[in-house]
């Protein structure tokens, strides 16, 4: 059994949504934005009107997080 320490973080654990999507607003070129309402919905929308190319840019993404969090 090991033990797992957490060391600390200079990045805070939540950024404000707003803060995030003003940031991505004038460095990207297509987007896929998946968050959560008010209301406890889950909002999802991205600029490929074709859901096989959200699909795509998801999985990309998703590949790049995790080759991120191994390294």
């Amino acid at each position: 059994m090991t033990n797992i320490v957490k060391f600390p973080s200079h990045e805070p654990d939540f950024v404000d949504p707003k803060v995030v999507l003003d940031a991505a607003k004038e460095r990207v070129s297509e987007c896929v934005v998946i968050g959560w309402t008010e209301d406890g919905t889950m909002y999802v929308s991205g600029s490929h009107a074709d859901h096989m190319e959200t699909i795509a840019l998801l999985e990309v993404a998703k590949a790049a997080f995790i080759k991120e969090c191994l390294s």
